[in-house]
């Protein structure tokens, strides 16, 4: 089982949509290559971060491969409070990086996803 989360450090950096959807959709095709029976989860970004161009290339890749062992995970306003924007919030110091408490909570509703 393989769980990846793209999208907050090109937010933050300020990549494109275009090109967020062109690594994504080459990471999904490259780890089905290499790992041709593995269940690949693909989470969006607990900030909800480059949400839109991951979808975009989720749906590409499925389009083209009809893959059911490819998930896309996205835990929505569950897993984005306060970590959606640089800047101190309760659940973090800094709105990207959540305490070690949230953390765990984050691990929790990561785990009953792909369950």
């Amino acid at each position: 089982t393989i769980l990846c989360g793209h999208g907050t450090n090109d937010a933050l950096v300020g990549t494109s949509d275009a090109t967020v959807t062109t690594r994504a959709l080459g990471w999904m095709t490259d780890q089905r290559k290499v790992c041709p029976n593995s269940l690949i989860f693909v989470f969006v970004p607990f900030g909800g971060f480059k949400m839109q161009p991951i979808q975009v290339a989720y749906n590409q890749y499925q389009n083209a491969h009809k893959d059911n062992r490819v998930v896309l995970v996205n835990l929505g306003s569950d897993a984005s409070s306060g970590l959606d924007r640089w800047g101190a919030s309760f659940v973090s110091k800094d709105g990207i990086h959540p305490w070690d408490w949230r953390d765990g909570q984050l691990g929790s509703l990561m785990t009953a996803a792909v369950i």
